[in-house]
């Protein structure tokens, strides 16, 4: 029998559930570093959520635009959402 221990609230769960393998980001979102990487709380930038994915993820970058230069080096699918996003300057 195993016992995992941890301090995560029920909304917590139910957030980390959502997620499933996907990442959002969405350059409209408050920069605020508690961002769980949902559709409800997005991730600002490409790089917040690049940080936290794993090899395998799919990152879904909704419509805006990313300043900076981006290097993938996990194997990710990216998904576009409502439009066109430019990604570098």
């Amino acid at each position: 029998t195993y016992v995992l221990e941890c301090d995560v609230g029920p909304w917590e769960v139910r957030d980390w559930l959502e997620i499933g393998a996907t990442l959002t980001v969405d350059d409209s979102a408050s920069s605020d570093d508690d961002q769980l990487g949902t559709s409800a709380e997005p991730y600002k930038t490409i790089g917040d959520a690049y940080a936290k994915i794993w090899d395998g993820g799919r990152l879904r970058i909704r419509a805006g635009s990313y300043p900076g230069a981006h290097l993938f080096t996990k194997q990710l699918d990216l998904i576009g959402e409502n439009g066109s996003a430019v990604l570098g300057n």
